[in-house]
């Protein structure tokens, strides 16, 4: 059996996540939503017999650093056009939902491999790092974002 020997294996860095209002750079991780197909079985005779149902799309999850010299609330802002947790107002759907791109590219920073555009997406989560007095570590923000569709190209 021949085994693999994988002469350029691509790396994890080098990669870009652009969405309406959110400086690029400071996204650390990212994690591209997983895509699913939900499974409905039924019967023929005595045999189960599976299958292929409704699709479904994970969510993005987004490890970004907050700026030392402003307040930066692209994600928070945003959530509050969903559903906002100072007044108890919502959002409409065709109003908050944005679409976005994950661009993975060659180690020369420009040439792109992969391309996946996420479609109707929003902020569901905000979590802040915990704050401590002891570190020197920088304060990471992740946002949650629900999406309706990938779609992958290149």
């Amino acid at each position: 059996m021949p085994t693999a020997t994988p002469i350029n294996p691509r790396k994890k860095f080098p990669w870009t996540v652009e969405f309406e209002g959110l400086e690029p750079a400071l996204v650390q991780q990212v994690t591209i939503p997983t895509v699913s197909v939900e499974v409905a079985e039924h019967g023929s005779s005595n045999i189960l017999v599976k299958t292929g149902g409704m699709v479904k799309i994970g969510d993005i999850e987004l490890k970004k650093l907050m700026f030392m010299d402003k307040n930066e609330n692209w994600a928070y802002d945003w959530l509050k056009s969903v559903s906002n947790p100072e007044n108890g107002t919502m959002g409409v759907p065709s109003e908050y939902k944005r679409n976005g791109y994950i661009i993975f590219h060659d180690t020369d920073l420009e040439t792109v491999l992969e391309k996946w555009q996420v479609i109707g997406c929003f902020p569901k989560e905000i979590e802040k790092d915990e704050l401590d007095r002891t570190s020197s570590d920088d304060i990471i923000e992740k946002v949650v974002l629900s999406c309706d569709r990938i779609v992958r190209s290149s």
